[in-house]
């Protein structure tokens, strides 16, 4: 388990001036709970020249809060690896997987709009049942003609 520990640490220490050569910057640090009880986490913060690499951090999971990203797992050697192997993606590429996600996200919303009509229209039709079992109002009483006749003029 130290052995592991060890290892850990000199390569984090060997990563970090290799991302700062690309421009990118990692921090840990701890979340600040809301709620009473709560633990906070560790959480990692990547923040410099992300330019190109927004969709790469999508798919390990991180998460775009107050102008950075940020990870509940190390992203470093991940990033390392990725920045190393692949090119960042240019700002025609970046619009186009933005479009593609708003794209995507509309047709989710179509299914969810779809499946709350179908929810509404079968709770419509339960009170219609239950409505039509349930006789009509009071019927007009005797004397009760000209009260509603002077209220209406």
């Amino acid at each position: 388990m130290q052995n592991q520990e060890i290892e850990n640490s000199v390569s984090q220490t060997n990563v970090e001036p290799t991302l700062a050569a690309f421009g990118l910057q990692v921090q840990e640090t701890m979340t600040t709970p809301s709620r009473p009880g709560k633990k906070p986490r560790p959480v990692w913060i990547v923040k410099g020249n992300v330019f190109g690499l927004e969709s790469f951090f999508r798919e390990i999971k991180g998460r775009k809060f107050r102008g950075s990203w940020s990870f509940f797992e190390d992203p470093s050697n991940r990033i390392l690896d990725h920045v190393q192997n692949n090119a960042r993606l240019s700002y025609a590429e970046q619009v186009e997987n933005s479009v593609a996600r708003k794209l995507e996200r509309a047709e989710r919303y179509e299914s969810y709009a779809v499946s709350a009509e179908a929810r509404a229209e079968s709770s419509y039709k339960k009170a219609g049942a239950i409505g039509s079992m349930i006789p009509m109002g009071q019927p007009i009483l005797v004397g009760h003609v000209r009260f509603v006749e002077r209220k209406c003029a």
